[in-house]
């Protein structure tokens, strides 16, 4: 069975309404266990990294995020990484800049996704 790391990094897909706006809640742990058929697909583990709306983020959290998804690729045969929608474009082309010079012919998928 597959090795997978879901990194959490906050967003929408995570967040709870609290007033008028969202607010990220949620764990990693909270979203594998939304769809409990994940587990009997991949062995699937998890880490929060951050926590935040995605209009926050800063240069100082790509370098976070890029480092978790380096060092996640040595151990797992993919990673998904859970975003807000407003800067994953940002997030992604950081991201792919930074790891073709850490991680030469990537061969393992890295996966961007929201809500």
């Amino acid at each position: 069975m597959k090795k997978i790391l879901l990194l959490n990094t906050g967003g929408t897909i995570v967040s709870n309404k609290s007033g008028k706006k969202l607010i990220p809640k949620y764990s990693g742990s909270d979203l594998i266990n939304c769809i409990p058929k994940l587990k009997r697909l991949c062995n699937i583990s998890y880490k929060d990294i951050l926590n935040i709306d995605s209009s926050n983020i800063q240069p100082e959290d790509w370098v976070i995020i890029a480092k978790k998804v380096y060092e996640g690729l040595k151990i797992y045969d993919g990673i998904v990484l859970t975003h807000g929608t407003d800067t994953m474009y940002y997030t992604f082309s950081i991201l792919s800049f930074i790891l073709s010079f850490m991680i030469k012919n990537l061969s393992k998928p890295v996966v961007i996704t929201g809500s």
